[in-house]
């Protein structure tokens, strides 16, 4: 799980689609972040643009989506 990902600290320089796509690359499973502006629809923009043309982060991103599935199920 990330940290959020929005912060000034967090995100210093560089953009909040490049910190998200760091974050998963890292092996995060999941982001955290504020619904500030347009940020969610930005991150999920980058993040479907590079599964598109990455098969090793896709194949990450629906592992991770799978993790995620299976603990809401344990917990629901």
């Amino acid at each position: 799980m990330s940290d959020d990902l929005d912060t000034k600290a967090s995100i210093r320089h560089d953009s909040i689609e490049d910190m998200a796509i760091k974050a998963l690359k890292a092996g995060c499973n999941y982001l955290l972040m504020a619904d500030v502006d347009d940020h969610i629809m930005r991150v999920a923009d980058e993040i479907q643009n590079l599964m598109k043309t990455d098969n090793h982060f896709f194949k990450h991103v629906s592992n991770s989506a799978n993790k995620i599935r299976k603990l809401a199920d344990k917990y629901s």
